[in-house]
């Protein structure tokens, strides 16, 4: 809620559901707001987290990630729209938090197996046309695991 009507515009970096203009509100925009509000809070959804890089706070699906690469404890994760947040984390750590459709195939690399198209000796095929590397100590484990996400997806 704000008395100045100007900020409307400022509000995406925030997470809201509803936008209040102090010298025009009515009991009826009012309830519809809270109501709005408690639905929103009813319908959480899972696949939502925010993660934080550098002054930013990105929202981000994990169903949007095609893949996760890391490098000196700095994670760069890829997603659909070709953009690419990089965060300071480990692999480890950030997996921990993901849904099983993530696959750490790689030591520098976790896929989305959504987005799998084909594999490869030694290569997932993302539908983004990314190739993902899969050792060759690594190859037999990581297709089995494939393999068994897609029989219980």
């Amino acid at each position: 809620m704000t008395g100045f009507p100007t900020e409307a515009y400022n509000i995406s970096e925030t997470l809201h559901c509803y936008y209040l203009i102090k010298s025009k509100l009515t009991e009826e925009q009012l309830s519809k707001a809270i109501r709005r509000a408690i639905q929103n809070l009813a319908q959480k959804n899972d696949n939502l987290t925010v993660i934080k890089s550098g002054s930013k706070n990105y929202t981000i699906n994990f169903q949007d990630i095609l893949f996760i690469e890391t490098f000196a404890n700095n994670i760069t994760i890829h997603l659909k729209n070709n953009q690419n947040i990089t965060i300071y984390a480990t692999l480890k750590s950030f997996l921990k938090k993901t849904p099983p459709c993530f696959l750490r195939c790689h030591k520098c690399y976790a896929i989305n197996m959504n987005h799998v198209v084909s594999y490869e000796p030694h290569e997932f095929v993302l539908f983004s046309g990314d190739k993902i590397p899969i050792p060759p100590k690594k190859y037999n484990n990581a297709i089995e695991a494939y393999k068994k996400y897609l029989s219980f997806a």
